[in-house]
């Protein structure tokens, strides 16, 4: 159990009780100003990870962040990480940090904030004993699109600590976990940033490691790292022959990126891989190298995901057999309808579909289709969307009005605001819209009804950006601050939910939980297990070598149980068989989760980890969209065995 983690079993009952409820509830961070002072050290680092998960600022943290105990700086390290203005104190406290595990914190926390300079700083962190933490901080700036992350200095500081413990293909030796781990990190830092004007020689040397490393998930990443540089088809193609899954799989997608290589996507189309053969068949849409039979046959008779990703190419092609409604019919595995509602072309039938189809995950789709940001949507089928009696889709118009204001919208979106059962997702993108189009100014005036309708909305803290703009386009009343009454468990009762017993239709799913991390999760979980919540729905989203997504009652990605929960963030690592809760936003949890089929370092600290599979790993990896949980079991341990 990582140190952080353990201090929510070790603080006294009352002061943690206190801290979770100021944390569960969101409410400001001065409610935790006598945990941050209180003589016990477990109560300080607890505390100082709620101010984390409360996104408080460098000022509030400053304390902490300073503190006399090494555990409580470490907490305040890692909550300086959500912080939205502690890139200074972060400066600052990494040149003042004695103790290596603050440090350590200290490094990827920067990573996470970090600006332009601050790749140089974590350039020489790689040489000395933080190396892990350095590569996943430089793989963090990545992710957030630093430009110097992708410098020809720090690409070749990467490259170096991979190179500096070579493994070759097929030889001997043992490989140290730390050695592994830094390999690892700064081979996945690579796979996340952009590189920029590298030298030839680099793009050489990055391309033989791809080829060569004798740790299959380190050539997938570098495959992904370099695999669209100029000058890939020979490198693609050899890398297509990997004897990994993973890596054959990570050049089918640089390929459908970088473009047809001849003779390479063929005899991909029967590979051993499932998911290698999907992606093979989707690359195929602009290969003309790929002949259309082959295609064909995947449509008949493949997998279903292979089928959908058949009929996508196909329909690309022009050369579907028959029309897309066609594939819509009953009989035809789910991925295959939603491909053949994503590939009509006509815009009115799609309408039609979102508005009036009877199937939730084919009026989600149709509805995704019109929105999409490629094709801008018409005001007119928003509108429509606006007032379609499925909640869902009400909600997706309302985001998609908030980019296209017009004044057809403001009726709609105030009957939104009134609806009797209106999600709290249709109501906050309602108000956002309303918003947007009263700043435009296009309409002369609001409707007196507007201010009403209003009121019950600008209280939630997602708002709060809009709230003094439409108290003067609208003359809203200020908001009534309230915070979500929740009836809580104690966290000795939470604490003792330790596994639960996932079955699906491919077998069983293990999972250890993570009470003492992420209890309310933990807590919403079991709670939703235990009511049968989970039985019979889908495993809604799967994609190779990365998750398997499950938890929505509609089956198509938009749905969840009533009610939202804060993220819990820790630094809880996304490894293999790692179970998190899934978000369409900051603390807006449900009942949607996942379970990784790969490490996913970029999850990190963005998706609330609550469990780990102890089993079933190759289950979850066999687990394709048309499989379902029949059931799940929830263990408890005896409180008088605590």
């Amino acid at each position: 159990m990582h140190l952080i983690a353990a201090f929510a079993l070790a603080a006294p009952g009352p002061a943690a009780e206190l801290i979770w409820q100021v944390e569960v509830h969101r409410l400001p961070v001065s409610a935790l100003a006598a945990s941050f002072a209180d003589a016990d050290p477990a109560i300080r680092a607890r505390a100082a990870t709620a101010a984390g998960r409360l996104h408080a600022t460098a000022t509030e943290l400053a304390g902490l962040s300073a503190d006399s105990d090494p555990a409580v700086r470490e907490a305040a390290a890692v909550a300086l990480g959500a912080s939205p203005d502690s890139v200074g104190l972060l400066r600052a406290r990494l040149r003042l940090e004695a103790d290596p595990r603050v440090q350590a914190a200290l490094v990827v926390a920067l990573g996470r904030v970090g600006e332009l300079e601050d790749a140089s700083r974590l350039v020489e962190a790689l040489a000395g004993p933080h190396v892990v933490e350095a590569a996943t901080a430089l793989g963090r700036m990545g992710v957030r699109k630093v430009a110097s992350a992708g410098s020809p200095e720090t690409v070749t500081a990467l490259v170096d600590v991979i190179g500096r413990f070579p493994i070759s293909r097929g030889g001997p030796g043992q490989r140290a976990t730390f050695f592994d781990e830094s390999r690892h990190r700064a081979a996945w830092a690579l796979s996340r940033t952009a590189l920029v004007s590298p030298p030839a020689a680099l793009v050489a040397r990055l391309r033989k490691m791809a080829l060569k490393d004798g740790d299959a998930r380190i050539r997938a990443w570098l495959v992904r790292a370099v695999g669209e540089q100029p000058g890939a088809p020979e490198f693609l193609a050899a890398a297509a022959r990997d004897d990994a899954a993973e890596v054959r799989l990570a050049a089918v997608r640089a390929l459908s990126k970088s473009g047809c290589v001849p003779g390479v996507l063929g005899p991909l189309l029967a590979d051993e891989s499932p998911g290698v053969r999907t992606d093979a068949v989707r690359a195929a849409a602009d290969c003309a190298d790929v002949q259309d039979a082959p295609l064909l046959a995947a449509l008949a008779h493949g997998a279903p995901a292979e089928r959908a990703a058949a009929l996508e190419a196909l329909a690309k092609r022009g050369k579907l057999p028959s029309p897309a409604e066609e594939y819509q019919k009953d009989g035809q595995p789910l991925a295959v309808r939603i491909a053949s509602v994503e590939s009509m072309k006509s815009r009115p039938r799609l309408l039609r579909v979102a508005l009036r189809h009877r199937d939730a995950r084919l009026r989600s789709a149709a509805t995704g289709v019109l929105l999409d940001e490629a094709t801008p949507p018409r005001p007119n089928e928003i509108s429509e969307l606006l007032a379609a009696s499925d909640g869902v889709i009400a909600a997706a118009a309302a985001e998609s009005a908030v980019l296209h204001p017009d004044p057809s919208f403001e009726r709609p979106l105030l009957a939104i605001l009134n609806g009797k059962d209106t999600s709290r997702a249709a109501g906050v993108a309602a108000v956002r819209a309303l918003d947007a189009l009263y700043t435009t100014g296009r309409l002369p005036r609001a409707n007196p009804d507007a201010k009403s309708a209003l009121k019950q909305w600008l209280w939630l803290p997602e708002l709060s950006e809009a709230v003094p703009r439409l108290r003067v386009t609208v003359g809203a009343d200020p908001p009534n601050r309230r915070h979500p009454v929740r009836a809580l468990p104690t966290l000795a009762e939470v604490d003792l939910i330790r596994s639960a017993r996932v079955m699906t239709s491919e077998g069983e799913l293990r999972i250890q939980l993570l009470p003492d991390v992420a209890p309310l999760t933990v807590w919403n979980f079991a709670t939703l297990a235990e009511s049968g919540y989970f039985n019979g729905l889908t495993f809604h989203r799967v994609v190779s070598d990365f998750v398997i997504q499950t938890g929505d009652p509609r089956g198509d990605g938009w749905g969840g149980s009533e009610g939202v929960i804060p993220d819990e963030l820790s630094t809880e690592p996304y490894t293999a068989g790692t179970v998190g809760m899934a978000l369409s936003g900051p603390d807006t949890g449900s009942s949607q989760w996942f379970i990784t089929t790969s490490p996913q370092p970029h999850l990190d600290f963005g998706y609330t980890v609550f469990g780990r599979l102890v089993s079933g790993l190759s289950t979850a990896r066999s687990i394709d969209t048309e499989d379902v949980i029949e059931s799940v079991i929830i263990e408890r341990v005896a409180p008088t065995s605590r």
